[in-house]
């Protein structure tokens, strides 16, 4: 049973910055069910501008088999990667996971111009489920301002996409 979801932050370089248990408690409810909406409305590959004050900021989201990737970028510029596992599907969770870490490790090579040889491999070694691990893309183009908005609405991505399984397991 469980009331949250697992949650690993990692900097560009691959290191991880922090981990942690995210109590569904420490979320906006109605932030959560607006990015809830958002995934009902848009399926489950799709890319999606956000609404009002925030619609600079642009969602592409692939999901399948309770396992996603989701990027947040700010006016076309990634700010945020996102890897959502569910444990619903061992083999679905480990592949998503692999295209996950060398998808990072090619875009930190980009970014930071090396990176050890274990860069973002701590995302392997977690099995608590559901996980959502994150990794944020520095640029002097995004705002701080902006930074912090796509950071919260990735937390309560994470939560609405856990949503059915947290509820389920609220419920037992």
């Amino acid at each position: 049973m469980t009331d949250g979801y697992e949650v690993l932050a990692f900097a560009m370089d691959g290191e991880l910055e922090g981990e942690g248990f995210w109590g569904l408690d420490r979320f906006s409810q109605d932030l959560v069910d607006d990015c809830r909406a958002l995934l009902r409305r848009n399926g489950e590959v799709f890319t999606a501008g956000m609404d009002g004050d925030l619609s600079h900021i642009e969602l592409q989201f692939t999901g399948a088999n309770g396992a996603a990737l989701a990027t947040f970028n700010v006016r076309t510029i990634p700010a945020v990667s996102m890897l959502l596992v569910s444990g619903h599907d061992a083999n679905t969770d480990s592949t998503v996971t692999e295209m996950f870490i060398q998808s990072c490790k090619k875009s930190a090579v980009k970014q930071v111009g090396s990176i050890s040889a274990n860069a973002f491999d701590r995302i392997r070694d977690v099995l608590k489920r559901p996980c959502m691990s994150v990794v944020a893309w520095s640029s002097e183009k995004v705002t701080d301002d902006d930074f912090a908005a796509v950071q919260e609405l990735s937390l309560h991505l994470g939560a609405a996409y856990f949503y059915p399984q947290l509820q389920l397991s609220k419920s037992s």
